[in-house]
């Protein structure tokens, strides 16, 4: 999939998707575009959450701990996002994410996550969704399944 620009995120993320114009546009105003090199760890697992991003070019890999060794649990590109459920609940990140290639993201802080989302329950549902989806694939990935 090729970048996805920030006036297209509704077409490409389901979480987009599911607010509304006014809501999108309040995310936005309150993300911050960032851009990571190769080999960076953008956020890393036991870590405290400073928000969630969206990806709009390149790809990452979420790998999980395996007693020690990292174990790759999904590749996600332009339009897939990361980092929710430590940004939405608080808890420690549950994983690490680091660039495959030169990637841009947009990163929104829990705050604003959570302003947005009292307002659009559709997007909220997504969000748990994902990361109950997430939660069950990661664990049948690091038990061998």
């Amino acid at each position: 999939m090729a970048d996805v620009p920030d006036a297209d995120l509704a077409k490409f993320s389901k979480l987009f998707g599911a607010l509304d114009e006014p809501s999108r546009k309040k995310l936005m105003a309150l993300s911050t575009r960032q851009q990571f090199a190769k080999g960076t760890v953008i956020c890393r697992e036991g870590e405290e959450a400073t928000g969630f991003y969206v990806v709009t070019r390149g790809f990452v890999t979420v790998s999980g701990d395996d007693f020690g060794n990292a174990k790759a649990l999904a590749t996600l590109g332009p339009g897939e996002f990361f980092g929710e459920m430590a940004a939405l609940s608080g808890q420690k990140r549950q994983a690490t994410v680091t660039a495959l290639d030169a990637v841009e993201a947009i990163s929104f802080p829990p705050a604003a996550i959570a302003e947005v989302l009292k307002a659009a329950p559709a997007a909220l549902e997504v969000l748990k969704k994902a990361g109950l989806f997430r939660a069950e694939d990661a664990m049948k990935k690091l038990m061998g399944s």
